[in-house]
């Protein structure tokens, strides 16, 4: 029983350092998830048609300097 109870934690202690660090997965996950936009002053946005809750839609370029 004791053999089965260590054999067991030297495979939990090998899976468990194999694996990325934390810092790793958040820096990838920082780099997949950059957005696209410009959010500088001054830029212009990107066009866009959204479709509002009373049916509607939106076209930002209808709106473009307003």
């Amino acid at each position: 029983m004791k053999k089965i109870a260590i054999f067991s934690l030297l495979i939990i202690i090998l899976f468990g350092c194999t694996g990325k660090s934390q810092d790793e997965k958040t820096k990838e996950m920082a780099t997949e998830s950059k957005p696209s936009v410009d959010l500088l002053q001054g830029s212009t946005p990107i066009d866009f048609t959204a479709e509002a809750t009373d049916g509607s839609t939106f076209n930002s370029a209808d709106n473009k300097g307003k």
